[in-house]
């Protein structure tokens, strides 16, 4: 399955507006990362793929759903639980060459799911990645002023954040309390949409959903 999930992105377009948010030398960096390096990918594959259907396992009861999920939220940090699962993973056991590629993918995966927000069936994911994005500005490992700067000096705060969350995420699962304690510490609805509760996380938010939708389909070529 890994290799078929290779194959799809080497076959996939560059997208406008990836090369626009992330830049062009990171999208550049991502693709020749599956050409030049297929065995390093792989290890990328298993903490971020391997290590998000590991993580759904973790601390879950036959009634833990049923119990957390009074106000229909326990799907919308599920799938936080399972990234951020395979994330403890490899922080338990780090490799120092995969630090960087680590923050990569985690980047590009919460970057990506904001365009996600309107469609129903894949909140949950969007919920995902708007707890990654609180996570990545609050610890100042990415900012962003017209573009999305990684400042990997800030790998061990943006660790010690998403330990601290992990921790917070866990005793909410033990305890089997509604999911929506976990989820209201970093989105809000608002019109039906959820939204970060930071104003800086917000803003990018918003500017990154209405990029997609002018040049969302746009297609770019790589010099």
């Amino acid at each position: 399955y890994a290799d078929f999930v290779m194959e799809s992105k080497k076959s996939k377009p560059v997208m406008k507006l990836s090369v626009e948010t992330m830049g062009e030398a990171f999208v550049k960096a991502q693709r020749e990362l599956i050409d030049n390096n297929p065995a390093l990918w792989q290890e990328i594959y298993d903490i971020s793929t391997v290590g998000h259907e590991y993580g759904h396992i973790l601390w879950i009861d036959s009634d833990t759903e049923t119990r957390m999920n009074g106000t229909g939220q326990f799907k919308n940090i599920e799938e936080f639980k399972a990234t951020s699962g395979g994330l403890m993973a490899f922080f338990h056991n780090e490799k120092e060459a995969l630090k960087v590629h680590v923050v990569d993918d985690v980047v590009s995966r919460a970057v990506g799911l904001m365009a996600w927000r309107e469609v129903g069936e894949v909140l949950p994911y969007y919920c995902e990645g708007l707890i990654h994005l609180e996570l990545l500005f609050g610890s100042g490992i990415i900012s962003y002023d017209g573009q999305i700067e990684i400042d990997y000096a800030k790998y061990d705060a943006m660790k010690e954040a998403y330990i601290s969350a992990y921790k917070s995420l866990a005793e909410t699962y033990l305890a089997k309390v509604d999911a929506s304690a976990f989820l209201d510490q970093y989105a809000t609805k608002n019109d039906s949409v959820y939204l970060p509760k930071n104003k800086k996380v917000k803003s990018f938010v918003e500017h990154y959903y209405a990029r997609y939708k002018e040049i969302g389909q746009q297609t770019a070529v790589l010099d």
